[in-house]
């Protein structure tokens, strides 16, 4: 076997390894359900409280928690990812615009929801779309996966 293709199946073992490295704990997935529906359920929060108490008391913690739980999730799971997921893989696009859609919908459906006096469809729709983007998180790690696996995966 030459030393090009000994090299070769090198780098094809080296991004199956980083390629398993790539999945979600349950508290990862915890903690993104939590911060979204948070974030989801906001302007019930404020409809019942405050926006101070809403925005100090939900607001802050879910994008705190949105933003280190991903630099923990680096650490836990020795796979330090590019942060510009949609452009560095291209696999996790639909997934990715898929979240920012259900996200935009689910806060301007929910907030029209609370303004309209429509409380329990408020809370249906908080939860319903906290469901699709945690499936959507699921659906982008598996697209980022195989990305890594495929060699499709683009230089930061």
């Amino acid at each position: 076997m030459s030393d090009a293709s000994a090299g070769l199946q090198e780098i094809d073992r080296q991004r199956i390894a980083l390629a398993a490295k790539v999945r979600l704990p349950w508290w990862y997935t915890g903690l993104f359900a939590l911060a979204m529906l948070g974030l989801f359920g906001l302007p019930l929060i404020n409809r019942f409280t405050s926006w101070d108490v809403g925005n100090w008391a939900v607001l802050t913690p879910a994008v705190v928690v949105l933003c280190l739980s991903d630099l923990l999730l680096g650490y836990v799971t020795g796979a330090k990812l590019s942060r510009g997921t949609l452009r560095a893989y291209p696999s996790s696009r639909p997934a990715g615009l898929s979240m920012l859609a259900i996200a935009i919908a689910g806060m301007v459906g929910v907030h029209l929801l609370v303004n309209a006096s429509q409380w329990p469809q408020a809370v249906v729709l908080a939860v319903g779309c906290t469901v699709a983007t945690v499936r959507c998180l699921v659906w982008q790690t598996a697209g980022i996966r195989k990305d890594i696996r495929t060699g499709r995966a683009l230089a930061s």
